[in-house]
């Protein structure tokens, strides 16, 4: 079985699957700082919640915008299934050309979403995601991807109109019964509600205008706020609750077989970093026994970010400059980029005195 992991801003939804078959899914809380001994925990009871154990698992895929949990869901996977996670990123194979201005600041999510949603539909799509931020994605009749719209999130949006003004009460996320509110509450509502499905629908119709496609895209919704919101838009053809959980098994499948054959730019977040990433067994090893060498086990893709420099002395070692080179928190968080371990303002600490020159504790008139 497969286990996916959706990591989002708010919340974390994990699936489990059996083929192409989802057998079951989890929504847990988004807590940055939990540690990997407490995803091990919540993972192991989630499943055996399931009737399941954690050696049904035989691969993880793993899809996030929160940079900060990705160790400790590395770790996770390593302590507790004795598997390499698959992290979608840059480098991931996932079949779909990314047509934007920088394609490595393209979110996981919004890439797994679009790839799930082609594959469904086989046609032009819009794929929108009620998420803490809500999110419109445009895929080409050629499954490509072409970019979309970032809006502040439904709840974003309640929570600033109750913390930003004195008297106004926090109010549940619902549809009021009518436009017109009759007391505080519903008027709240009223203008949550409805302002927010018509900001969902002209955005809608400007994307599908721009992209001017005959038959029009087909529009999908995901998220926890797909249904309540698509129960009064025009605009939305189809809610589909578990697309990112999807896409994450797809993306999985197009890696682990190496199906899937394409131009750098059908990586995730543009993969203009090389081919796609090898693959590594690790072998299952709960209680310290070694590995059989007549293992069936599947080979785990691993992580793009183990193949950069981890330390200075490595790039040291290869005659280049330490400097120029991203190191460790590069390699763990690629979202930073590169350049982010190199210098910062100035030349090098190293390089700081010409050879020969006083320290300050030599020079005439100093003291210490």
């Amino acid at each position: 079985m497969l286990l996916v992991v959706d990591v989002g801003n708010t919340n974390t939804v994990l699936g489990v699957f059996d083929g192409p078959r989802l057998v079951d899914s989890f929504r847990i809380e988004t807590r940055k700082g939990r540690t990997a001994d407490e995803h091990a925990l919540l993972v192991r009871q989630l499943l055996a919640l399931a009737g399941m154990g954690t050696g049904d698992i035989q691969g993880v895929a793993v899809g996030s915008v929160v940079p900060s949990l990705l160790f400790a869901l590395e770790r996770m996977c390593a302590r507790t299934f004795g598997l390499a996670p698959l992290v979608v990123g840059p480098g991931t194979r996932t079949g779909m050309p990314i047509l934007t201005e920088n394609p490595r600041e393209v979110g996981a999510d919004r890439i797994v979403n679009s790839v799930a949603a082609y594959e469904r539909v086989r046609g032009p799509c819009v794929v929108v995601d009620f998420g803490t931020a809500t999110t419109l994605d445009c895929v080409s009749e050629k499954g490509e991807y072409l970019g979309g719209v970032i809006a502040p999130g439904y709840q974003i949006s309640a929570e600033a109109l109750f913390s930003r003004t004195s008297k106004l009460p926090r109010v549940e996320l619902a549809r009021p019964p009518r436009v017109i509110g009759r007391n505080t509450v519903h008027s709240m509502q009223s203008g949550l509600f409805f302002g927010y499905v018509d900001l969902v629908d002209g955005l809608c119709k400007r994307v599908l205008d721009e992209m001017r496609v005959r038959p029009a895209p087909r529009v999908l919704a995901t998220g926890g706020l797909a249904a309540l919101i698509a129960s009064a838009s025009r605009s939305i053809h189809e809610v589909v609750e578990d697309l990112t959980l999807e896409g994450l098994r797809i993306i999985w499948d197009r890696n682990a077989t190496g199906a899937t054959s394409g131009s750098p730019d059908q990586e995730a977040g543009g993969g203009t970093g090389g081919p796609s990433h090898p693959f590594r067994p690790r072998p299952r090893n709960p209680a310290g026994r070694s590995h059989t060498a007549g293992s069936t086990r599947r080979a785990q893709p691993t992580s793009m970010r183990s193949r950069g420099c981890s330390t200075v002395h490595e790039a040291e070692s290869r005659g280049e400059d330490p400097d120029s080179q991203p190191v460790a928190l590069a390699a763990r968080v690629p979202e930073l980029g590169r350049g982010v371990c190199g210098r910062a303002r100035g030349p090098s600490p190293r390089h700081r005195f010409p050879p020969g020159a006083p320290r300050r504790a030599d020079r005439p008139g100093s003291t210490q």
